[in-house]
């Protein structure tokens, strides 16, 4: 006799659910009365989070080297958890709402946070750099900040407060409570030092310097660090060759205990690739400093075949060559995928939120099968260290250089070539997410009008911040900022494409059988959403649209140029607007905007929706420029204080015809 699942013993379900997703447990507890009952209870919600933040091989060596694991966000849930300051069901809850509020395009709040000429936004923690002051808040309460005078830290700065043309002062990361800041004098470029200044609260400015290093050159100048270490990286050292330079990493200890004999220099040698963010990218993160290059060689070859990723990772405890791991044939592409426009590729490192796991995240847009046809992709591949796929990394020796059979090309090489020749890999569906799904017929932004662009691995989604002229006609330029999203969530096992057409790397799969394969997961497509809606559409649009295109410091004309730099997480987006091209002055002031989607703290006395923010909202007609959700988190009354610089989603204020 067939046991349904509502019948199933306890046990049972505890075990099953606890290794599913947040999305499916939410989902499955509002599918019956039981299963809410059983399912959304504490002691299931905390297997469930623990679960979500066990770690891979990689987090294991980091505790090896006792290193502590960098907060995600389940990881910083369960220890809020843990420290009975929330409970588990609103962790999870938490989440989730943040995971849907970012795929649905549908922030819960907006603001100016004022000027500033830089600022560094990492894992829902900005600091803002204004002259020579630092400005640290936590964007779920952004009302609530810290400033630190570095005039009254550095001895350096005392003089730059008094003569800014003679110095640069330039926010270079922030994390753990510490800030690094660059400083650079005009007139000598060779001088420059890097600092680390301690933002704890409540301690004395004399305290506050863990760092001063004087550098060599900040020639293309990088840095990360924890709350012990500081790796910093310039592209200054001379290759083997003697034409082209190459990446030097050095790592600084913070706490002083360390000799400096214990983290020399570091050259990557034949790490090709020098600018961060396109070509390569670097990352700390559990007690590990990652490298990615997209780059195979300095020189173009004109017969080659296959790309590859270059990889390495190395501990910071103990970065020397017998610990660092190297693969430099980790498989990207085949050139005969077609031409890519370069200046629309996007290189990160991010990491699973689940495990920890370091993945390479690539947007690339590519002129499919050399035609006329143009795509934007995000390609996901894993930091694969095994050696069978590292056919090269001993460096002492030269590869053999396998090539493909039957190919007339092949005829034609001689000692001057070197290509790089790999079989074609069929790439399942997780490792690569189409901007546009087959039947998607969203409006097209041009490079020009797409002033940041970015990939979230922990939604699934991609988020654009671009310029739409014809959105209306409420600002001065004509043109209107918007952020446009696009996701995917993985389909129910009886879903069916809304049309025959299949992926291009499975040609020879009917999509029966493209659906049916077991190795593969298949992915539905959220439509394209822009945010926020039309000014015209009510009072909330208008007053979004003037936060997301304030006016310029000093009066300065907006103009269709307008440089824009930004940063984004699952917690929101932070971006400076500022008049001009990129060219132009760097450290200019700016304005600073933030968009979030954490609804912050909850309230126990509102339920969450039974159905997701888009069809809470369908359902209950609602047609302006937020849905009905769940609570919000400050729970401030009507009458609160209008501030033109600050939206912040409220639950039902459209159905009562009144608009905030």
């Amino acid at each position: 006799m067939p046991v349904s699942l509502d019948g199933l013993p306890y046990d049972i379900l505890f075990f099953v659910t606890s290794y599913l997703s947040f999305e499916d447990i939410l989902s499955l507890g509002d599918s019956h009365p039981k299963f809410k009952a059983l399912l959304l209870e504490s002691t299931l919600c905390r297997r469930t989070i623990e679960t979500h933040v066990e770690h891979t091989k990689d987090a294991q060596s980091a505790r090896d080297y006792n290193q502590k694991l960098e907060p995600t966000s389940p990881r910083k849930k369960m220890r809020r958890c843990q420290k009975e300051e929330i409970a588990y069901i609103e962790a999870m809850k938490n989440i989730h709402d943040k995971r849907i509020a970012f795929q649905s395009c549908l922030p819960y709040s907006a603001r100016v946070l004022g000027h500033g000429n830089g600022f560094c936004y990492r894992r829902g923690s900005l600091c803002i750099l204004k002259g020579s002051t630092l400005r640290i808040l936590d964007t779920s309460h952004p009302s609530q900040s810290m400033e630190i005078d570095l005039t009254a830290t550095v001895e350096t700065f005392r003089g730059a407060s008094t003569s800014a043309a003679d110095f640069d002062i330039s926010l270079m990361y922030y994390s753990d409570d510490i800030a690094a800041i660059l400083y650079e004098k005009k007139a000598r470029p060779n001088e420059s030092c890097i600092y680390a200044i301690s933002t704890k609260k409540a301690l004395p400015s004399n305290k506050r310097l863990l760092l001063e290093k004087w550098l060599e050159t900040s020639y293309k100048f990088f840095c990360r660090h924890t709350a012990k270490w500081l790796y910093y990286g310039t592209y200054s050292a001379m290759g083997s060759n003697g034409r082209h330079h190459e990446w030097e990493i050095q790592g600084v200890s913070l706490t002083g205990n360390d000799s400096p004999a214990k983290t020399p220099k570091i050259v990557l040698e034949g790490f090709f690739g020098a600018d961060i963010g396109s070509t390569v990218a670097f990352e700390i993160r559990d007690g590990f400093f990652y490298a990615v290059s997209n780059q195979t060689s300095f020189e173009v070859e004109e017969i080659d075949w296959t790309s590859f990723y270059h990889i390495i990772r190395f501990p910071l405890e103990n970065p020397r060559r017998d610990n660092t791991d190297i693969n430099k044939r980790l498989y990207r592409r085949q050139h005969a995928e077609g031409p890519i426009h370069d200046s629309w590729t996007e290189l990160t490192i991010q990491f699973d939120d689940a495990t920890g796991q370091a993945r390479i995240v690539e947007s690339r847009r590519e002129w499919v099968r050399s035609t006329s046809e143009q795509k934007r992709t995000f390609y996901i591949a894993d930091f694969n260290f095994d050696p069978s796929s590292a056919s090269d990394s001993d460096e002492a020796s030269e590869p053999v250089r396998a090539l493909p059979d039957n190919d007339l090309f092949t005829t034609v090489l001689d000692d001057r070539n070197k290509p790089s020749w790999a079989p074609e890999q069929q790439r399942l569906n997780p490792t690569f997410h189409t901007e546009f799904a087959p039947d998607c017929r969203a409006p097209i932004f041009t490079l020009s009008r797409t002033k940041l662009k970015a990939y979230n691995l922990s939604t699934s989604s991609f988020l654009d911040l671009v310029e739409d002229e014809h959105c209306c006609n409420e600002t001065t330029t004509g043109s209107c900022m918007r952020i446009r999203v696009g996701s995917r969530r993985t389909a129910p096992l009886d879903w069916v494409p809304p049309c025959d057409k299949y992926d291009k790397y499975t040609p020879s799969k009917s999509p029966k059988e493209y659906l049916g394969s077991r190795r593969d997961v298949v992915y539905r497509h959220s439509p394209i959403r822009m945010w926020p809606p039309p000014a015209t559409q009510c009072a909330c649009s208008r007053r979004l649209h003037k936060i997301l295109n304030p006016p310029l410091p000093n009066d300065s004309p907006m103009s269709y140029n307008r440089h824009v730099v930004g940063s984004v997480d699952e917690h929101g987006l932070v971006y400076m607007i500022r008049s001009g091209r990129p060219s132009s002055e760097e450290n200019q002031l700016g304005v600073i905007v933030m968009v979030s989607f954490t609804r912050g703290r909850s309230s126990s006395s509102v339920e969450r929706p039974p159905l997701g923010p888009a069809a809470a909202a369908s359902a209950a007609g609602e047609e302006c420029c937020q849905h009905q959700r769940q609570i919000d988190d400050e729970g401030d009354d009507d009458d609160e204080e209008y501030d033109p610089d600050y939206w912040r989603w409220k639950p039902g204020v459209h159905r009562t015809g009144v608009c905030h």
